[in-house]
This record gives structure tokens, sequence and C-alpha cells, in this order.
């Protein structure tokens, strides 16, 4: 999971730093980014995890879908800090450090966000497990009563 995140890290500051910079190209790109992050986590988890088809579509769509959702999240979280950010003018524009620094933030909280998903999905299939033996004689004493 460190190297999906170090990845994840990697592209989103190398996007920011050598990408378009304007235009549909860099939001697209950066969009792309994100997808392929969610979905290499999806892989990783799957992957981790004795899981068949169905649960592997399950975790492709919940990774995806709440990689999505954290960036939603972190856009808005981003919007409400922007006037208190030491930063003239616009984000995209300038070459602040900070900038950067959010860009890194917003990578691990998309690795984060398309994990969470995938942990629950993950802890539901436990639930749903056959009980152990004493979850069994509870369920024996419970019948008898």
């Amino acid at each position: 999971m460190t190297s999906i995140i170090l990845h994840a890290i990697a592209a989103m500051l190398l996007e920011e730093r050598f990408g378009p910079a304007s235009g549909v190209g860099g939001v697209t790109t950066v969009m792309a980014i994100l997808v392929l992050i969610a979905w290499a986590v999806a892989a990783h988890e799957a992957r981790s995890g004795p899981r068949g088809v169905v649960n592997w579509i399950v975790s492709i769509i919940a990774s995806v879908i709440g990689g999505l959702a954290a960036l939603i999240f972190i856009s808005f979280a981003i919007d409400m800090m922007l006037p208190f950010l030491p930063i003239e003018g616009s984000i995209d524009s300038s070459e602040h450090p900070v900038k950067y620094v959010l860009v890194a933030a917003t990578a691990i909280l998309v690795v984060l966000g398309s994990w969470i998903p995938l942990r629950a999905t993950r802890r539901l299939d436990k639930e749903k497990a056959a009980p152990d033996i004493a979850g069994a004689a509870f369920e024996k004493q419970s019948k008898a009563r």
C-alpha cells in the first residue's frame, strides 16, 4: 500500500510540475491519474485477499466511488482553506510550495478514500463467513431457549 501512495504522489507531482497548465488537458490528466490510483488500490486489495470475479468488480466500483468521493471532499476543503493560504492569486498559476503540498495531500487522501470502502466490504465479507465454534455454541443455546 505504501508503494501505491508513493507512486500516486510522484505521478501527481510530476503532472503538476510538467503537465499542461491550462485547458482541459490538465484537468483530464489529473482525473485520469486519480482514477488509475483508485484502480490500483482496488487491484491490490482484491489480489491480496481470496476474492472471486464478482468481488473484483465490487472492489473496483467501491474503490473508484470512494476515491472520487474523497476527491470531492478534498476540493471543498481546499476551497475553504484558500483564503488562509499564503498564496497571492490563483493556486494553479503560483509556484508556491504550498501548492505541491496540497497536491501530495490530495494523492494521499484519494488513496485512503479509495481504500476505506474496500476495508468495509472486506469486513462485511468476514461477517458473512461461517461462525466459529464459540459462535456455533451460542447459536445452539439461543435456539434451545
